[in-house]
């Protein structure tokens, strides 16, 4: 259940109705009474919400008569005498946002615009809220690493059908044709896997976290099946652990323990008691954030990384050469991610009707000292 307020309920929901023109402009609201039946608040609550909609400038009120949405026009832009600018929203304050910002801002000079930076902090509400927000103060368009769930469907595909100007980067958002900039996970992956096999390890397990939602995930766990099959090594009947295995974890396992770390120490309790001849050598972790968790986990478990098990992530993100175990993985290519990514959003704001297109940029394998030769483990 939401914690807000329900009088800002009202006002996002409103707001979202009127920006995304599911309210027409000029089209009277539900009255007063309506909405505090709909909602099932107090009257008091929804004249607060429809004062701060008024406020801000989303509706007119009219005395004797209701509320009206405010004109914006027949598109989600407004107008604007602020400098020409577009954005880049990301879930996290990435550690490697600067790399994107510096190849869309090359981009961005050339054409005289501005680039400002948002963080959602993988929130929903939050992302739905910054997309109109930049809308509504004048974005001319919107580069998007996205949420993980299709939650936000609405808003997205009435921003496909206006047209307006979004790319994303690193995962798709499922059924909806967005251009797209990511890095080849796919072949990045396959390449990290390459490298485990090579190395002699053919029992070897993959930790996901939403492998079957995540776009990007899911290439990269195709990308180590299909390793796994061009080097005629069968993969493990059990193979892959993320989300659908923590429901598994006992209630009273480690209670003091966050999710995360509650999932990695019972990940080895697993692996431990799998007899030596038949269990996994080497653990490839989807990204660099549980890759690190399984090496700090693992150490104060005594367990010898990589002697026991030789571990590879992908992202390269800051922490990856500085880690106890120095960490193999796969480096983002994220300043061309970011070029590339502004040259077709600069692209589709001169020519709305561009068609759809899917850039995809290969990675950088580095191995460190967290992956080493079955034999000499």
């Amino acid at each position: 259940m939401s914690k807000k307020p329900k009088y800002e309920i009202i006002y996002e929901f409103y707001k979202e109705q009127i920006l995304a023109k599911i309210i027409a402009s000029e089209e009277k609201l539900p009255t007063e009474m309506e909405i505090a039946k709909k909602f099932k608040v107090s009257r008091i609550t929804v004249i607060r919400a429809l004062n701060d909609l008024e406020q801000d400038g989303f509706i007119n009120k009219i005395q004797g008569s209701g509320s009206y949405a405010k004109n914006y026009g027949e598109s989600l832009v407004t107008a604007s005498s602020s400098p020409d600018i577009i954005s880049l929203v990301l879930p996290y304050d990435e550690n490697f946002k600067q790399n994107f910002l510096k190849g869309i801002e090359d981009v961005a000079k050339t054409q005289n615009y501005f680039v400002t930076f948002h963080q959602t902090t993988a929130n929903l509400d939050s992302e739905k809220k910054v997309i109109l927000d930049l809308i509504k103060h004048g974005s001319k368009g919107i580069i998007l690493y996205p949420s993980d769930s299709p939650i936000n469907m609405e808003l997205y595909s009435s921003l496909l059908i206006q047209k307006f100007p979004l790319v994303l980067i690193d995962r798709k958002i499922s059924g909806l044709d967005f251009p797209i900039i990511w890095t080849d996970n796919h072949s990045g992956y396959y390449e990290i896997t390459n490298h485990l096999l090579e190395l002699g390890h053919s029992k070897i397990i993959f930790v996901g976290t939403s492998v079957y939602s995540i776009s990007s995930e899911l290439e990269r766990y195709e990308g180590f099946c299909k390793a796994h099959i061009d080097h005629k090594v069968p993969l493990l009947d059990k193979h892959l652990y993320f989300q659908e295995d923590i429901a598994n974890i006992p209630s009273d396992y480690k209670p003091d323990l966050d999710i995360e770390h509650r999932a990695i120490n019972y990940l080895f309790d697993l692996l431990l008691d799998i007899p030596p001849s038949k269990r996994p050598t080497a653990i490839a972790a989807v990204n660099d954030s549980i890759a690190e968790l399984v090496i700090k986990i693992g150490l104060e478990r005594g367990i010898s990384i990589p002697r026991d098990f030789s571990v590879i992530g992908f992202d390269d993100r800051v922490f990856a050469a500085h880690l106890p175990i120095p960490l193999t993985t796969v480096s983002q290519p994220t300043y061309e991610i970011g070029h590339q990514a502004a040259l077709v959003l600069f692209n589709l704001i001169k020519n709305p009707d561009s068609k759809m297109c899917e850039k995809k940029i290969k990675g950088r394998l580095l191995i460190r000292k967290s992956s080493n030769h079955l034999n000499r483990n």
